[in-house]
Order: structure tokens, then C-alpha cells, then sequence
């Protein structure tokens, strides 16, 4: 029996691999890992750039192949990080109405923070404070994401996954995704599927960092000022999607500093923890309290040395996270580097 078609879409750092990695441990699936984007960065350094048929048929030679290679899987097909180019055009008019499509989606927030660490411990070149501050990163690709794909997929019958779901409740919501395919699976292999996903040891640097990526990091990482500016943009999603059900969660981070608030009596000054008020009056003191300013680096620290290459190795070690981020901080002290 000729195998059908599945895709992953998703925006970048929405939990794609981890649910890719899940799917293809089932021994029915095969998922390719991102050949679309592979394909497609290699297509615009050749001298053919602009001819977007021919970039249609070397990817559909792909899945050709793909599909030859597997014999007997109900299932061959690959996973996408969505972008704000042709591809993905090319890609809806060759499978969109004849694939089985699951789109997974994460809280922006989180997916900012998460971009944060990405990209502040993988490439020098976008560690510049204007990119990270104040102005959070939502690139084209997010807002076409929300306005015009998400609508197609729904309309062609996607199987919509949300990360939290996923990262909370892995076992159910592979049942629940496994019985969209048609598929059977004992809940042992569900078990297996979600350990092998989980497993430092599986995922190759490229893939997927180490950081756990706990729903809701962004209560402890967004400032107001971003928060603000991020609500401009995306505040409709977060309702929408129920992602958030209260006004005011620009300035959830300031939650941090109860401690300090009732410690210095700043309620006697300010009645409400998390306002406008008790914001400008951090940022108007931040140079003349130290405990503000160790707040503020603090908060906008996303250096994480087991993201760096040179440390990837220590990611497998079966001891506490701490430990391994002492160990690192200790070796960039002392210069030896693990290959």
C-alpha cells in the first residue's frame, strides 16, 4: 500500500521537533527533519533562484523518493518551520489538499523567550541589545502565520496541537494524534515514543537545545516594556487562543520582586505590585538602587552554556541541570573545551 502524505508545520521554537521526534519513533511514520528549509536555503544560492517550479519539482522528487525508500509506512512525510517565503507557496500548491496536516502552536510568548536563548548562545552576530531591547522579535512570518495560515490549514482539516498540551500531557496527546492518523499503538510504545523525543542522547545539536522549555517562561523573562510592545502586535492571539484571560499581563514579571516590595515597604507607595506605576518607578531608579539593576540583568540574561557547541556534550550527563551548568561556567575559567 503506497504510503500517504503527513507535514508538521510550525513557526520556529514552537515545539516542531519534539513533536516530530515523537511521530517518528512510531515505527509506521517516517518524518524528515526540515527538507523543505534545507532544500530551499540550498535552491536560493543557485543560479535558478527565481524559478519556483523547478524548486517545486526537486522537492517533490524528494517525496517521491521518500515514499520508494519506505515501503509498508502508513505514513512518509517531513517537518516544516514555517517562514515568510516561497516555499511555503510552493509547498501548499503541491500538498495542502491532498496531505494530512498537523500545525503545531505555542504561546508567542514563550516562543519569543525561547527565540531569545536561541539565538543569544548560537549566533554572535544577533546579540545586539536593539534587537533584543526593547523591541521584542515578531518577524512577518508570526503575524502571516496567525492572519492567513492558520485559517487555510483549518479549512483544509489540520489537527491543530498546542504545545502546552503536548508538554504537559505528552502520552494523551500522542493518543489523541496517533487516533487522527488512524493509527494503532500500544500505550507502551506511546511511552517508548515520547521517552526517545525526550532523550538528550537522540537529538543532535542542530535539533533542539537542551533548555526544558517549561510553558509560561515568559513570566519570569518579559519585561513590561516588551510586554507592552508585544501585546500591540499579537494580544488578540493570546485571548483568542486562551493563552491569557486577564488585562494587565504586560507587567506579570514584576511578580518577581514581591520579596523585595514588601521587604522595603514599597506598598506603602505603590498599592499594586504589578502596575504602571511601580514599572516607571523601576526604571527611573535602576541606576540608583543596586538591587534593581541586579534585577534588570538578571531578567535579561539568556546566556545558557549548554546551548554553546563546545559544551553540547555535557547535556547527556545523568546528573542535576545545575551541576552541568557549574561545570561549563567552570571549564570557560579554566580554558579546556570538550570536543
Amino acid at each position: 500500500m503506497k504510503p500517504s502524505r503527513l507535514f508538521i508545520h510550525g513557526l520556529a521554537k514552537s515545539g516542531t521537533s519534539f513533536l516530530r521526534n515523537i511521530l517518528h519513533a512510531h515505527p509506521d511514520i517516517v518524518l524528515a527533519m526540515e527538507r523543505l528549509n534545507v532544500l530551499w536555503r540550498e535552491f536560493k544560492l543557485s543560479s535558478s533562484c527565481g524559478d519556483l517550479e523547478l524548486f517545486g519539482d526537486i522537492y517533490k522528487n524528494f517525496v517521491d523518493r521518500q515514499t520508494r525508500s519506505c515501503p509498508g509506512r502508513r505514513y512518509i512525510g517531513d517537518k516544516i518551520c514555517f517562514g515568510h517565503s516561497p516555499y511555503i507557496d510552493v509547498w501548499e500548491s503541491l500538498y495542502l489538499e491532498s496531505s494530512k496536516i498537523i500545525v503545531i502552536c505555542r504561546d508567542p510568548r514563550d516562543r519569543l523567550i525561547s527565540m531569545r536563548y536561541h539565538f543569544c548562545n548560537r549566533d554572535d552576530s544577533t546579540k545586539s541589545e536593539d534587537w533584543f531591547y526593547p523591541c521584542p522579535y515578531c518577524d512577518p512570518a508570526e503575524l502571516r502565520w496567525w492572519n492567513d495560515w492558520m485559517p487555510k490549514v483549518q479549512k483544509n482539516h489540520a489537527w491543530i496541537v498546542y504545545y502546552e498540551e503536548l508538554f504537559n500531557r505528552p502520552h494523551e496527546t500522542t493518543r489523541k494524534i496517533l487516533d487522527y492518523l488512524e493509527i494503532q499503538a500500544s500505550p507502551e510504545l506511546i511511552q517508548n515514543m515520547v521517552a526517545h523525543a525526550r532523550s538528550p542522547r537522540k537529538i543532535s545539536y542542530e535539533m533542539n537545545p537542551f533548555r526544558k522549555g517549561s510553558p509560561g517562561e515568559w513570566k519570569k523573562k518579559l519585561l513590561p516594556d516588551d510586554g507592552l510592545t508585544f501585546g500591540r502586535q499579537m494580544g488578540s492571539v493570546l485571548f483568542d487562543h486562551g493563552w491569557e484571560n486577564k488585562e494587565g499581563w504586560e507587567y506579570t514579571s514584576l511578580e518577581t520582586l514581591r520579596y523585595q516590595y514588601y521587604l522595603r515597604r514599597l506598598f506603602l507607595k505603590f498599592p499594586v505590585l504589578q502596575s504602571r506605576e511601580f514599572w516607571q518607578w523601576l526604571k527611573d531608579h535602576r541606576d540608583k538602587e543596586p538591587w534593581i539593576e541586579k534585577w534588570f540583568q538578571k531578567t535579561q540574561d539568556y546566556h545558557d552554556p549548554l546551548m554553546e557547541r563546545k559544551y553540547y556534550a555535557l547535556r547527556s550527563w545523568p546528573v542535576p541541570k545545575w551541576i552541568q551548568r557549574s561545570a561549563a561556567a567552570f571549564l570557560d575559567k579554566t580554558g579546556p573545551v570538550i570536543s
